[in-house]
C-alpha cells in the first residue's frame, strides 16, 4: 500500500465512523444488489472500509468487480464492475 498512488497512509486514525450517502446506498441498490439501505449500511460499514478511508484510499474493489468511492471519510458512490472513477 504505500507505493499505492490512491492511498494516503499519514495520520492513520480509525476514530470516525463512516458516513455513507443516500447516493451511495441507491447505487449500491441498483448496481450490486437489491437489499434494504439497513443492509447496505451494514455491508458498508465494516472494518475493511473504515480502514480503507482512514489510510485515504479513494477506492475499494468488492469481491464483486463493483467499486466502493470513498472521498473525505465518506462513501459517496459506488461503480460497476469494470467502470472506472475519477
Amino acid at each position: 500500500l504505500p507505493n499505492n498512488p490512491r492511498c494516503n497512509l499519514e495520520g492513520l486514525e480509525m476514530t470516525s465512523p463512516l458516513h455513507i450517502t443516500g447516493h451511495a446506498i441507491q447505487r449500491y441498490q441498483e448496481r450490486v444488489e437489491n437489499i434494504s439501505d439497513d443492509q447496505v449500511r451494514a455491508k458498508l460499514s465494516t472494518k475493511a472500509f473504515t480502514a480503507a478511508a482512514a489510510m485515504g484510499c479513494t477506492t475499494v474493489r468488492l469481491a464483486s468487480g463493483h467499486r466502493v468511492k470513498i472521498k473525505s471519510g465518506s462513501i459517496i458512490g459506488c461503480f460497476g464492475a469494470g467502470l472506472q472513477s475519477h
